[in-house]
């Protein structure tokens, strides 16, 4: 089993790869959404939307959905508070009165990714769904019920810790793939079934034969 204590110390070689891939995504992003602001696609033209934080603040791990037209954005701010915001034409409008939970400080160890967000396109209130590691480095799930953030299954969806998560929703159920600290970071895919509240592995935990680094969630 790789422990947290493992794999702080062989935190560099991670942060080393994580580096070379972060700098790909913040050009991505900067050339996508620009250094501090979203930007929404108007044929051949990017349109500057406001700002999501004051300029006062910073935002880590941000994740980016939209739903007929209106873009969502999750993120974590300088004190690793998890927040989602949706745009209302002119400025974003907060979810929910309360931070919705506390993500990972080093998201080196998370995979640099600790904040996945997904909008349900089945439903036609346009349900969010967040998922982030915590100051453990576990991952939680939350729907947004219209005026605060229900926690999925009750708890945790990992036991030990997890990184590189990826959300998904089709039909209405929630899927998670992540690297499973309890399998050595192997990946690790759960559904969630709303009738028990619980989350289900699909197949065996930390399926893969190797190490897990990213993942892609997809039903046909």
């Amino acid at each position: 089993m790789l422990s947290t204590r493992f794999f702080k110390r062989n935190k560099q070689r991670f942060i080393t790869v994580m580096n070379v891939l972060l700098v790909l995504a913040v050009l991505t992003v900067q050339f996508a959404f620009g250094a501090s602001s979203v930007k929404a696609s108007n044929a051949l033209l990017w349109n500057n939307l406001e700002p999501v934080a004051t300029p006062s603040q910073s935002a880590c791990s941000l994740s980016v959905s939209a739903l007929n037209g209106v873009p969502y954005v999750a993120y974590c701010d300088e004190n690793n508070q998890v927040w989602v915001k949706k745009y209302n034409g002119t400025g974003w409008d907060q979810l929910g009165e309360a931070a919705i939970g506390t993500a990972a400080a080093d998201t080196a160890l998370a995979g640099n990714k600790a904040v996945a967000l997904y909008i349900d396109p089945a439903n036609p209130a346009a349900v969010p769904y967040v998922a982030y590691t915590d100051t453990d480095y576990k991952l939680w799930v939350k729907k947004f019920n219209g005026s605060s953030w229900d926690t999925l299954g009750g708890g945790a969806v990992s036991g030990d810790g997890a990184a590189y998560i990826n959300l998904y929703v089709s039909g209405g159920i929630p899927y998670v793939a992540y690297s499973d600290y309890h399998y050595d970071m192997k990946a690790t895919a759960k559904a969630y079934d709303s009738v028990s509240d619980t989350w289900n592995a699909l197949g065996s935990p930390g399926f893969t034969a190797k190490m897990a680094i990213s993942h892609a969630l997809s039903l046909q």
